[in-house]
């Protein structure tokens, strides 16, 4: 041996709140900035609410109470964001089954 140490293996669990944190994920940072028209505000306050999300340093939350917290978001009553949260109110139902997330990841380019 060369004397390094070799880490453990690392194990992750993909539960629902994953799915629900990738889908907001893709579509508030790939399919709507890409057209920069969501308002800084509305952005720096996601950024601070998916960061603490995804950090798992708090419990983390439903799919409604993260829908919450967008709707009251600086500038969440302009029409761009009403789209988004239009698009976020539909995620838990249209990721339900194996085709359904396939085609939502196949469909959300990573490029």
């Amino acid at each position: 041996m060369d004397g390094r140490v070799t880490p453990p293996p690392v194990h992750h669990v993909l539960r629902p709140h994953h799915i629900d944190l990738i889908a907001m994920l893709l579509l508030i940072f790939k399919e709507y900035e890409l057209q920069k028209t969501l308002p800084k505000d509305f952005l720096l306050y996601m950024y601070r609410v998916l960061l603490m999300e995804t950090s798992e340093v708090i419990e983390h939350r439903s799919h409604q109470h993260m829908l919450a917290m967008v709707k009251v978001a600086p500038n969440a009553d302009t029409p761009v964001v009403q789209g988004l949260i239009g698009a976020l109110e539909n995620v838990a139902t249209q990721l339900r089954a194996l085709d359904q997330l396939t085609n939502f990841f196949l469909s959300t380019s990573l490029g």
